[in-house]
């Protein structure tokens, strides 16, 4: 059963991160079916594993939607870190929560270089330190709709973090 679910999180992931690298956007109609393939096989495992796939839905939901209100990600990106938390779980959605972290700082890194824009990341940087410091009240709000606002297909990012979650506290071999 184990590596049924593996395989089918594996694939909606990746199915993810590859829909949000080629059209930037991620489709409900994937979310959905990685929701229903989460809970249909949590179910089977019995109400433990479904619980626990509930709160991980649950936590990624709560971590995502400020963010998605703030204007610092996208809908899909939001509905994908969710399904992603289903599939993940309680236990392990704190530490796909840090690689998610880490991998969105790596591809930041990557699309800034990519980009030949260090200074203009930097400034964007300083500003939404300034917005954050002071509750909102620091001149106009920064969103990725803005022109010249450096936007990463997230997707990619969380799909990398839940997957190193879920692999690597698996095989063992990430702490």
């Amino acid at each position: 059963m184990w590596a049924v679910f593996s395989v089918a999180f594996a694939g909606f992931a990746v199915a993810g991160a590859w829909c949000d690298v080629r059209a930037r956007r991620i489709p409900n109609r994937l979310v959905l079916a990685g929701l229903l393939a989460a809970f249909g096989l949590r179910a089977l495992w019995g109400w433990g594993p479904l619980a626990q796939g509930s709160a991980g839905f649950s936590i990624a939901l709560a971590v995502g939607l400020p963010l998605f209100l703030l204007r610092a990600m996208g809908g899909g990106d939001v509905k994908f870190l969710a399904a992603c938390g289903a599939f993940v779980g309680l236990p392990l959605v704190g530490k796909a929560a840090l690689w998610m972290g880490v991998a969105g700082g790596l591809l930041a890194l990557w699309v800034i270089g990519r980009r030949h824009l260090p200074h203009v990341a930097w400034l964007r940087v300083r500003e939404l330190a300034a917005w954050v410091a002071t509750a909102g009240r620091a001149g106009d709000r920064i969103t990725l709709q803005d022109e010249g606002a450096l936007a990463a297909p997230f997707g990619v990012a969380i799909a990398a973090g839940a997957l190193l979650a879920w692999f690597g506290t698996a095989g063992g071999w990430i702490p």
